[in-house]
């Protein structure tokens, strides 16, 4: 018979691991369509549901703030993402679109609630999204609205998009433009301001928007906004124009950045925003010696803010500090399509490293508004102390000049010296090992001596030649 303790862990690997392991294969994305968005009629948006072929959705059990909330299937596709249909290291995703629509609201800024649903059984919610509604009765021939793009609150590094809507009907040619949120005072603009236009009905629309960064936190209120222009009208029978000036405004913009949230912030977090994957992989042979360089390549993907991502402070985490050092060039980055890649170089320091360790790298999801951390495998090393031959090069190079510098060092070959410089005929016939210092540096100064010695007698010699031809000379003169 089973204990208790026997079920429970039974329900752990049976029903808890699967549920969250099945919750991690979800992703949805709901949005508002921005051309049906007045105070007369119902709201219509979209779901997209990401999701692996198997699993099965129930469009009976979608549920709006507790409510049935009906709903279409539109298509199912592959999900291809950055010009690849199946997920990094995982089997290939399908992309579901459902269509819902619901009552009409008050003009002004609304948040849509989670939408929940059921995927095999599964609980599954979407984020909340936010969306405005418009007057009907303010559908004149010039009509603005203004909205934030996606999800409010913002984090530091998150971007959205502010976009302006300008509907015209007639000729109108605009005079004065107050747009505060092209300016986007308090964001970092990414690129520049991208206008799309096309038609609605009997309107001419054009879309203003403007990707920006959120970079401190705080409130940021843009406008009122406002348009002024002149609208010219055909007058029948008459066969002229009438010009009558025409403007239209949209209410202020908040928007809201938060800062990370300091409770359960990991020790590793430097900034990144977004649900990312890592892939930490070695480039360079397994097995090495002290000193030579460990190449790595450090591979991110997922969705989210990729500018935000940056190498974590190895030399802060575990296994790093005291074993390795910096190599000599920094650490490459590069941004690639649906990911970045960073390279590596690291220098053992000791024979004691056995692996590169775990390292821990940590982002903020904004989507459940809270930090998620993940680990890369340790990956094993072998690290020996042989010296290289740059090394043993090195050394040779150092000794040589040592020894040049250093002459007094110098241990004099006896043997070889007395070899070429003693005199057979004034040493004695003894073996050379057997002389001491003292005997060979008298013997070397004797044959110094004689040189001098031999220069002084051929003076004398000079001397005395002369003496006697002076003499046998006088001594013929005293014959003659």
């Amino acid at each position: 018979m089973k204990s208790p303790r026997d079920f429970l862990v039974l329900f752990f690997l049976f029903f808890l691991i699967p549920h969250s392991l099945f919750c991690a294969a979800i992703k949805t994305t709901v949005q508002i369509d921005p051309h049906q968005t007045s105070d007369a009629q119902r709201i219509e948006g979209s779901i997209q549901i990401i999701h692996e072929p198997s699993v099965k959705i129930d469009l009976n059990s979608f549920q709006l703030d507790g409510k049935p909330l009906a709903v279409t299937l539109q298509q199912s596709e592959p999900y291809i993402e950055n010009g690849n249909d199946k997920a990094v290291g995982g089997p290939t995703l399908v992309s579901s679109h459902y269509r819902f629509s619901i009552p009409s609201q008050s003009a002004g800024l609304h948040l849509l609630s989670a939408i929940s649903f059921k995927a095999d059984n599964q609980s599954v919610q979407t984020a909340p999204t936010s969306y405005e509604i418009f007057h009907e009765e303010a559908r004149g021939p010039l009509i603005l609205r203004s909205a934030v793009k996606g999800t409010l609150p913002l984090y530091p590094g998150q971007r959205t998009e502010l976009v302006y809507e300008i509907l015209f009907k007639g000729t109108i040619d605009l005079s004065r433009e107050i747009l505060p949120l092209i300016d986007a005072k308090g964001m970092k603009k990414i690129g520049s301001v991208h206008v799309d236009e096309s038609t609605s009905g009997e309107y001419d629309v054009q879309v203003i928007t403007q990707k920006v960064q959120a970079e401190q936190p705080g409130s940021y209120t843009y406008g009122p906004s406002m348009i002024e222009g002149t609208l010219y009208q055909y007058i029948p029978g008459q066969g002229n124009l009438s010009a009558t000036r025409v403007s239209a405004r949209a209410p202020s913009i908040v928007v809201d950045v938060k800062p990370f949230p300091e409770k359960n912030q990991p020790p590793s977090f430097n900034g990144a925003v977004g649900s990312f994957s890592y892939n930490l992989e070695l480039l360079s042979p397994s097995v090495l010696n002290v000193g030579d360089v460990i190449k790595l390549r450090l591979k991110v993907s997922g969705e989210g803010e990729l500018d935000t991502v940056s190498l974590p402070n190895l030399y802060c985490q575990p296994g790093f500090s005291g074993f390795f050092s910096h190599g000599e060039l920094p650490p490459g980055e590069k941004n690639e399509k649906g990911g970045k890649t960073f390279l590596i170089e690291l220098r053992p320091l000791s024979s004691m490293v056995q692996s590169i360790p775990s390292i821990e790298f940590s982002f903020f999801d904004p989507n459940i508004q809270d930090y998620q951390v993940t680990h890369s495998q340790s990956i094993p090393l072998t690290v020996t102390v042989l010296k290289t031959e740059v090394q043993e090069k090195a050394k040779a190079e150092k000794q040589k000049e040592r020894v040049e510098d250093d002459k007094d060092d110098v241990v004099m070959d006896w043997d070889q010296i007395l070899t070429q410089y003693s005199f057979p005929d004034l040493l004695p016939d003894v073996p050379l090992k057997s002389i001491s210092k003292w005997k060979l540096w008298a013997s070397n100064a004797f044959v110094l001596w004689l040189v001098p010695l031999g220069f002084i007698l051929l003076a004398i010699q000079r001397i005395m030649k002369k003496y006697v031809q002076r003499y046998l000379q006088n001594k013929r003169n005293v014959r003659s």
